[in-house]
């Protein structure tokens, strides 16, 4: 490391003087002084500038290697590590542009709903009449696969708090099925409304993107009316903000713990 040190920076200015004496800035020759240490007269020769620059160059280094590789050492690492963070910021622009990007909606309608069996359901939709049915749709407006994880739904009567309630067990209804790109309004599920006064709807649904397999989940709040089947309400961000969720706010089923291969 020393030698090799040593000879690059004896390369170096045996270079910048080159180019010095090639354009005249440099004289070839200058006199060096030192004091006699017998005679006590000071003598003075004259010796050429390059030779003499690059021994006292190649001397310096020799005395202190040490400190000199130090910096050097210090200097490598500082540009590893801009190209180290410079690479994983690289990596995270890409993850916020190709990951999936989940948006739920609520809308309530008066109908029936029958199971067919199979996990499949046949719906019937009556115009007018007062809601008893909400129905969750969710859209995927990102570049890649999501998986949605779970979805729930549970009901205000009239009053909105700061804050959302929690999900009771109940109210939270596992999905585990990938969601393409580019899908918008698929129905994920449909759940009674429950007799209020002033019915409202909110929830929310918990979802992986396929590249990190991260937690994310997107919210939602609707207000039933009997008019138009629902519409929006004005409610606290906390209620429809899309945001990242820590792992301990996955669903307790076991099957839902881990995300299912996405689909061919």
């Amino acid at each position: 490391m020393t030698k090799r040190l040593r000879d690059a920076a004896l390369t170096v200015v045996a270079l910048l003087f080159i180019l010095g004496f090639e354009s005249g800035f440099l004289p070839l020759y200058i006199d060096v002084c030192s004091k006699n240490p017998h005679a006590g007269d000071k003598e003075c020769a004259a010796h050429n500038v390059s030779v003499y620059l690059l021994l006292t160059i190649g001397s310096i280094i020799d005395e202190h290697n040490g400190v000199l590789t130090a910096i050097f050492t210090a200097i490598i690492g500082y540009f590893t590590f801009t190209l180290w963070r410079s690479h994983d910021e690289q990596i995270n622009s890409n993850y916020r542009i190709e990951r999936a990007y989940i948006s739920a909606l609520g809308l309530g309608f008066n109908g029936t709903v029958q199971s067919l069996g199979s996990g499949t359901r046949s719906v019937t939709r009556f115009p007018g009449g007062p809601p008893n049915w909400v129905e969750v749709t969710v859209s995927n407006f990102g570049k890649t696969p999501g998986e949605i994880v779970d979805v729930r739904v549970a009901f205000l009567d009239g009053d909105i708090p700061a804050e959302p309630p929690s999900f009771a067990e109940g109210e939270i209804h596992y999905a585990n099925f990938w969601l393409k790109p580019d899908t918008q309004n698929h129905s994920v599920k449909l759940v009674p409304i429950p007799g209020l006064n002033r019915p409202i709807a909110y929830g929310r649904v918990f979802y992986r993107d396929i590249i990190q397999k991260k937690l994310h989940s997107c919210g939602f709040i609707l207000e039933i009316t009997s008019a138009d089947g629902s519409q929006p309400i004005r409610a606290p961000r906390a209620y429809s903000e899309d945001r990242d969720e820590p792992e301990d706010e996955a669903p307790r089923a076991h099957s839902a713990l881990l995300p299912t291969p996405p689909p061919h």
